[in-house]
This record gives C-alpha cells, sequence and structure tokens, in this order.
C-alpha cells in the first residue's frame, strides 16, 4: 500500500510538473504570437500618427498573416496616394507664389505709371490753367480787335469796339462767319484761315527738320468791306 502511494504521488507530482510546463510553453507561444500579430499593427498605429502630424512615412513592411498584410497594403496605397497628393500641392504652391510675385510686379508697375500720367496731367492742367489766365488777362487788356478762329471758321474768342463792330449786338461766339459775315466777305475769312493753318503746318514741318528758326513769320492779310 506504502508503495502505491509513493507511486500515486510521483505520478501527480510529475504531472503537475507537466501541466506547469504546458503552461509555461502555451503562456511563451502565447506572447510570441500576439507579437508576431500585434508588432505590425502597432507599426500601422505609428505610421498613420506620423501622417497625422504631416510627416509621410515610408512604406510599411508586408507581413505574413494575411489579413495584416492586406490592412498593410492598403496603408501603403494611401501613403502613397497622400504622398503624390502632397507633391502636386507643394508645386501648384509654387506656381501661385510666382503668379503672385508677378501679378504683383504687373501691378506696382502699372500703379506707379498711373501715377505718373497723373502727376503728369496734373501738371499740364494747371500750366493751362495758368496759360489761360494769362491768355484772360492779355484779352482785357487790349483795346484793338482780336478775333480768334477755329479751323472751320467758328469763333472762339472776340474783342472789338463797339462802334467799330459789324452787327454789335449778334453773339458771335460758336458761329461760323457764314452765320455772321455777308457771303462773299466770310469766304474771304474762311480762305485766310486755311492759309494760315497751312503756313503754321509748313513752320512746324521746317522746325522739325532744321535747328535754326525761321527769323521772321508771314502775316496774311484780308482786305474787305462791310456795310
Amino acid at each position: 500500500a506504502e508503495n502505491f502511494m509513493q507511486g500515486v504521488n510521483l505520478r501527480n507530482q510529475w504531472g503537475i510538473l507537466l501541466s506547469l510546463a504546458m503552461l509555461a510553453l502555451a503562456t511563451g507561444l502565447g506572447l510570441l504570437i500576439t507579437r508576431w500579430v500585434t508588432q505590425p499593427i502597432l507599426q500601422l498605429s505609428d505610421a498613420a500618427q506620423s501622417i497625422a502630424e504631416g510627416q509621410i512615412v515610408q512604406p510599411v513592411t508586408i507581413n505574413r498573416v494575411k489579413e495584416v498584410n492586406a490592412l498593410t497594403q492598403s496603408f501603403n496605397r494611401m501613403a502613397h496616394q497622400l504622398r503624390a497628393t502632397f507633391a502636386s500641392l507643394a508645386q501648384t504652391n509654387e506656381e501661385l507664389e510666382v503668379r503672385v510675385e508677378d501679378r504683383t510686379f504687373e501691378l506696382t508697375s502699372k500703379n506707379e505709371q498711373l501715377l505718373q500720367e497723373i502727376s503728369d496731367r496734373e501738371k499740364a492742367e494747371e500750366a493751362l490753367r495758368d496759360s489761360q489766365s494769362e491768355l484772360q488777362l492779355m484779352f482785357a487788356a487790349m483795346i484793338d480787335t482780336v478775333i480768334v478762329f477755329d479751323h472751320e471758321g467758328r469763333y472762339l474768342r472776340y474783342i472789338q469796339s463797339p462802334s467799330l463792330t459789324y452787327k454789335p449786338r449778334l453773339n458771335r461766339i460758336g458761329k461760323t462767319v457764314y452765320e455772321v459775315l455777308p457771303t462773299e466777305t466770310a469766304h474771304l475769312f474762311f480762305e485766310a484761315i486755311q492759309r494760315a493753318l497751312h503756313q503754321r503746318e509748313q513752320y512746324q514741318s521746317f522746325n522739325t527738320y532744321c535747328d535754326v528758326l525761321p527769323l521772321s513769320q508771314t502775316s496774311i492779310n484780308v482786305e474787305y468791306y462791310l456795310p
């Protein structure tokens, strides 16, 4: 009986040891399998976190587990598309910056040109006002007859003593010589205006091709009779 109990105890001890060994082996295999499966998932998680932070990572290593392998391939395709998209956006941004710089330079040049034109126009207008003021003062001081015509024989300015004026009550400004004077006299005035314009063109052409100005300018005389 004692030998029998010793055998039973021995078998129980061996059984406990074997169970403990199997438990340790199962635990070790479980840890290895868990690490084998979870490690690529953790790599994918780290890669996803890097992408979220704006860092495009290198492709993740393919795993032997079928499901994890499919997930890894999908992740790598997504990362590749993101890299291509970011590269395209960077190129587009550079092109936009170049266009903005060119447009800014163009607008700046046009703005400077416009400011110069405004300044030149203001100077011209100021000079014109001064010239008109001087002309008005000159006309106001004159006691002789002074008439200014345009190329169509229209009265622009008219100064004459009322006692020596033909139709003194008629407002001549804006009217042509044919509306004021008799036909024959108006025709003489119109021809004289055309000769004066022709003479001015010749005078300007002479000044264009010659450095020396003419010493005198020919006047145009007209004789006419008025009732």
